[in-house]
């Protein structure tokens, strides 16, 4: 998991839960991004900004699909 003061891009759901459990212990307002380009994805507040760009798996068994929260569209 890499961190700047502003924003976190974890490396996985574990660090995902960890960083929200830490938000409410500490009352850490959050944002929540996957491609970066809906119009809140750039605040630059004072909370904690996650980034799921680390976590775009995507796996396909038999008809059930699972996507990472990071997965681009292109990719899908």
């Amino acid at each position: 998991m890499t961190e700047s003061p502003l924003a976190v891009r974890p490396a996985t759901p574990e660090d995902v839960a960890a960083l929200v459990h830490r938000a409410h212990r500490e009352s850490i307002q959050i944002t929540v991004v996957s491609g970066g380009h809906g119009p809140w994805s750039h605040d630059a507040s004072d909370g904690m900004r996650i980034e799921l760009t680390d976590l775009a798996d995507i796996s396909i068994d038999g008809t059930a699909v699972q996507i990472g929260g990071g997965a681009t569209w292109g990719a899908v």
